[in-house]
């Protein structure tokens, strides 16, 4: 059975898991904490900094997408639902997500690639962080819009970066090719030359 994992628990239990590993106490822990506005980091426009207990995080806008009704399943039978999507799509922002605790610095999903329209790289830039520093990359999933930015003309854009993903996540796409992708079984997503084979890519 596929495994999913949401966007908004992933990265909650990647905040608990960093917190532990930076020596919050378990108390800290088992009471949520209240995000709060941040500025470790200099200002940036399309950056949102937060402040969770002792970590800090920047909310990252990697591009503006438009995405399909297809996307959406069982929306066909809530028409008022249906109705919200002018023309059967639907504006969003695919985000990324700087993360600083203790003595680690965690990118999670590194966006579209500057290739593609992504800001990531170039926001990352202007908020004073070197790729070369980054010591974690957590991946959500490997859409193109998630792992983009991990590489360019084949070469990782991360050099010193761990890069974490779940087992079902590589062996649907990496190991075997997915099968709900557009190109079908075989398949890789963009940036696949970042994971395959890398001494750096470990399944969570």
């Amino acid at each position: 059975m596929t495994q999913t994992l949401c966007r908004r628990d992933f990265l909650l239990g990647t905040l608990a898991a960093f917190a532990a590993a930076a020596g919050a106490a378990d108390a800290g822990l088992r009471a949520p904490l209240a995000p709060v506005p941040g500025r470790f980091w200099p200002s940036v426009p399309g950056v949102v900094q937060l402040q969770v207990g002792e970590i800090s995080v920047a909310v990252i806008e990697d591009r503006k997408t438009v995405f399909a009704q297809s996307l959406f399943k069982g929306i066909e039978k809530h028409p008022e639902r249906v109705a919200m999507l002018a023309g059967g799509k639907a504006p969003g922002v695919v985000k990324s997500f700087l993360v600083r605790a203790g003595q680690r610095l965690v990118l999670i999903d590194s966006g579209y690639g500057a290739a593609s329209g992504g800001l990531t790289a170039e926001r990352l830039k202007q908020l004073g962080v070197q790729a070369g520093d980054m010591t974690d990359i957590l991946l959500t999933h490997l859409d193109g819009d998630h792992i983009g930015g991990l590489a360019a003309d084949g070469k990782a854009l991360f050099p010193n970066a761990v890069l974490r993903l779940s087992r079902p996540e590589y062996d649907g796409w990496i190991v075997r090719g997915d099968a709900r992708s557009p190109q079908g079984r075989g398949a890789r997503p963009r940036g696949a030359c970042a994971l395959r084979g890398a001494r750096q890519a470990f399944c969570l």
